[in-house]
């Protein structure tokens, strides 16, 4: 299957949710003729939209998927794709394999094909579906959108990791004591002073968890302590972030499929004030 950018594919069930769409109606869908049939075809693949004389319309999983992008239900999205979409549940796979070789982060993005590649020769996959970056690219566009895939924006290089997070709660926000010590012991941090976007994306990283749940935990964890957790507008000694990439996520309002894009060195909002740094007395937590 040829891979298709992730908005696109909900935008078509959008359109024929509210209305089964004929060949001769494609030049009204916003979309090519061109555009809409690949578009079409995938969704037909995929088991999402079926063909009913001339008309398309939802399947009954079509149907399903129709109330799970109107309930922002993204992860649903998420596991059905891995089930019927061969290429992405090969990245997917990838990733576990690579932390099965004794890795904790995530798989360098630029070594995917390679791994894969390695993998095959060594018997664990029988044919290679992640054949160069561009369609890793489309890949990882599907796994940042509907959170079941994130990469470490600041890691040199992009690390690619799987969202777990089932596996960790609110509640275990001290196991960021541990990481916290682990990153400002490596010299990313200025004595103890640690960008918190930094922090942030390498316990996500670790933890496999999404950048929501890290902020509730910290939160969580500032509330407890607060005369341990020291958070800063800007610290003594300002540290520059380089080379930070977007974050990409969808949103679902009127109808539409709607693209957020920003920055991951976004601060983190307690109480109505944003900070961007953070120091830990660590002996007295």
């Amino acid at each position: 299957m040829e891979p298709i950018n992730l908005r696109p594919l909900l935008k078509m069930v959008l359109l024929i949710g509210e209305s089964p769409i004929s060949e001769n109606e494609l030049s009204q869908s916003g979309f090519t003729v061109t555009r809409a049939k690949k578009i079409l075809s995938t969704l037909s693949q995929i088991r999402l939209v079926k063909k009913v004389e001339n008309r398309f319309e939802l399947s009954d999983v079509g149907q399903e998927a129709l109330q799970w992008i109107r309930k922002k239900q993204w992860r649903n999205i998420d596991e059905y794709l891995t089930r019927c979409y061969p290429a992405y549940k090969r990245l997917k796979d990838v990733i576990i394999k690579w932390y099965e070789f004794g890795d904790e982060k995530g798989i360098p993005r630029k070594e995917v094909n390679d791994f894969e590649q390695r993998l095959l020769k060594e018997g664990y996959v029988k044919d290679a579906l992640i054949t160069n970056q561009v369609i890793l690219a489309f890949l990882v566009d599907w796994g940042e959108r509907l959170g079941g895939i994130s990469e470490n924006k600041l890691s040199k290089p992009l690390r690619l990791y799987l969202l777990s997070p089932q596996k960790h709660s609110e509640k275990e926000y001290r196991i960021l004591k541990n990481i916290y010590q682990q990153l400002a012991g490596k010299g990313l941090g200025e004595k103890y002073f640690l960008p918190i976007p930094w922090f942030r994306e390498y316990s996500c990283e670790l933890l496999r968890i999404p950048r929501e749940l890290f902020d509730s935990m910290l939160i969580a964890l500032h509330k407890e302590a607060p005369e341990c957790i020291h958070l800063f507008g800007a610290p003594e000694t300002t540290i520059t972030l380089e080379g930070a990439n977007t974050i990409r996520q969808i949103s679902y309002r009127d109808n539409d499929i709607l693209e957020v894009i920003r920055s991951p060195l976004y601060g983190l909002k307690v109480n109505s004030r944003t900070y961007y740094y953070i120091r830990l007395d660590v002996d007295k937590l």
